[in-house]
């Protein structure tokens, strides 16, 4: 599953990057992926010792990132489709945080956002037990060098962890955050249970039969980066 977000890194034009694993994995994730050398990257690694949150992540990684902008992405998600390429590294540039918004049937299984009539964000929520918006939150988030300190200044929620979502409410609170809607024909697939991984084993099994196009190999888009939209 790795080599999903790792490509989505790469075609936006990341070739520096943190993978944050458990202590047990460290091992098998550098013996897969090394240095980033045959992908065009170069990758650091870090470990993640307890379940602490998304939130952490920015600060196990702290002297990793300095003072620049980054993204965030989630090892067990899928995006695939038009504009969810190289487009998407424009969003690095934007002084605050952006995240995406992607239509779903299930929205209490994931953080949502509600957007007002200007699609501009109002509100966020954690797996809301009323259905307020279908707009689920992708496990991919662009920052801007601020949110190391948003994360350092988080108390752990009920559930002992810093919250991602508590991250993206303090640029609400600033009016900038800003959201991109994955509009239809792209695909975001969550593979955190084993319905939702067989469901993305299906599909990338059906795009690759009709197209003859390997989905989520590294070494394809390093040879190909320039002809990538």
């Amino acid at each position: 599953m790795i080599f999903y977000p790792l490509t989505t890194l790469l075609t936006m034009g990341v070739d520096e990057i943190a993978v944050i694993t458990n202590p047990q994995d460290r091992e098998q994730f550098a013996e897969l992926l090394g240095d980033g050398t045959d992908f065009g990257a170069s990758i650091e690694y870090f470990t993640q010792d307890h379940p602490r949150g998304l939130a952490e992540a920015p600060i196990i990684t702290k002297s990793f990132l300095g003072d620049d902008p980054f993204v965030l992405i989630l090892g067990d998600n899928l995006l695939h489709g038009p504009g969810l390429g190289r487009s998407l590294g424009s969003h690095f540039s934007v002084n605050g945080a952006t995240i995406l918004a992607y239509q779903v049937e299930n929205p209490e299984a994931y953080g949502v956002v509600v957007l007002d009539e200007n699609r501009k964000p109002v509100r966020l929520a954690e797996k809301p037990q009323e259905p307020i918006s279908n707009l689920a939150i992708p496990g991919l988030y662009f920052f801007d060098s601020r949110c190391v300190d948003f994360c350092l200044s988080l108390k752990p929620s009920a559930r002992g962890e810093l919250e991602i979502v508590d991250v993206l409410r303090c640029y609400l609170e600033l009016d900038q955050l800003y959201v991109q809607v994955v509009g239809i024909g792209s695909a975001w697939l969550d593979m955190g249970s084993h319905e939702s991984l067989l469901e993305a084993g299906q599909y990338v099994s059906m795009i690759q039969s009709r197209q003859g196009i390997r989905i989520g190999d590294p070494y394809i888009v390093h040879r190909n980066l320039e002809s990538i939209i």
